[in-house]
């Protein structure tokens, strides 16, 4: 997600951004390589939780994802990200 979409949101977005040392701490909580566009948006916004286009939506921080262990959290087709 480039910045530019991020602007758009901006009033969801959890700011500041999760620092790589966040991410990399939920990458290994979860035994896992998360995809770049997923790192690129923690480190954007760690989070978010508002409106996107016709409904409301919440992407977890990188804190709420290291803890969702037992979650089908990565069982997503490749445009849902």
């Amino acid at each position: 997600m480039g910045l530019l979409m991020l602007e758009k949101f901006v009033n969801g977005c959890q700011l500041p951004g999760a620092s790589p040392a966040e991410i990399a701490a939920c990458e290994a909580k979860l035994k896992v390589i998360l995809p770049a566009e997923i790192k690129a948006f923690l480190a954007a916004s760690n989070g978010f939780n508002g409106e996107l286009g016709q409904g409301y939506r919440i992407l977890w921080s990188a804190a709420e994802l290291s803890g969702a262990d037992g979650y089908e959290i990565f069982e997503f087709s490749d445009d849902q990200l």
